[in-house]
């Protein structure tokens, strides 16, 4: 875990932001199997591309957090809260993305991430819905 504290303090990877950006890339080249760590920056990057498209800075001391991906001050993109949702929900619904964790503690660490991740989207795109109403 200590690999992934120490690169969750730089800007996110551009390549990564490319494939977020791409509708054909896969949910497999964003959370590679039997790759956790991976998976684990992905998730931080998906968060940062969804927080930076609602022009928030998202700035968590924590790698899973309270806070809110989706501020009063600006909704994310439809676009980008599609695609990030898409990502994480075709993660979460593959067996074999969880799967060949080197211990449960990963996987359960992992699974964790996927999940607050997508709460976080759904609160965002739950908030923006009440706003249009």
């Amino acid at each position: 875990m200590q690999i992934y504290y120490f690169l969750v303090k730089f800007p996110v990877y551009g390549r990564l932001l490319e494939d977020f950006d791409s509708e054909t890339t896969p949910y497999l080249d964003v959370f590679p199997l039997g790759q956790p760590f991976k998976s684990l920056y992905a998730i931080h990057a998906l968060r940062q591309y969804v927080g930076g498209s609602s022009q928030q800075v998202s700035h968590c001391k924590y790698p899973i957090s309270s806070c809110s991906l989706i501020s009063s001050k600006g909704s994310a993109n439809e676009s980008v809260m599609i695609r990030a949702t898409k990502l994480i929900v075709a993660a979460i619904s593959d067996k074999d993305v969880l799967g060949p964790c080197a211990s449960d503690d990963l996987r359960d660490c992992l699974a964790l991430h996927f999940i607050d991740c997508l709460v976080q989207f759904l609160k965002g795109s739950y908030y923006r819905f009440l706003c249009l109403a």
